[in-house]
């Protein structure tokens, strides 16, 4: 029996998440705002190695591709309002 229950249990919970997964996205946004709210400090870390982007790769062994942009977002938060 406990079973049964539990397999109840997860039923209500996901319809609970689909009802809300359907109200979350028939809302309409109107405008989305993201804004960073960390800004890249690598453009800093490549003063070390005299802004050579290939001598910083090669120290942390990748290639020069995979390194971060210099004025990088590290962090962003997006917002929006809807017409409710």
């Amino acid at each position: 029996m406990s079973g049964f229950r539990r397999l109840i249990g997860i039923a209500k919970r996901a319809a609970a998440l689909s009802v809300i997964a359907i109200c979350a996205f028939t809302s309409v946004a109107h405008a989305i705002e993201i804004k960073c709210i960390e800004a890249s400090r690598y453009k800093y870390l490549y003063k070390i190695f005299d802004d050579d982007r290939a001598k910083a790769a090669a120290f942390f062994g990748v290639t020069p591709e995979q390194l971060a942009s210099p004025e990088a977002c590290r962090a962003a938060v997006s917002h929006s309002r809807s017409s409710r």
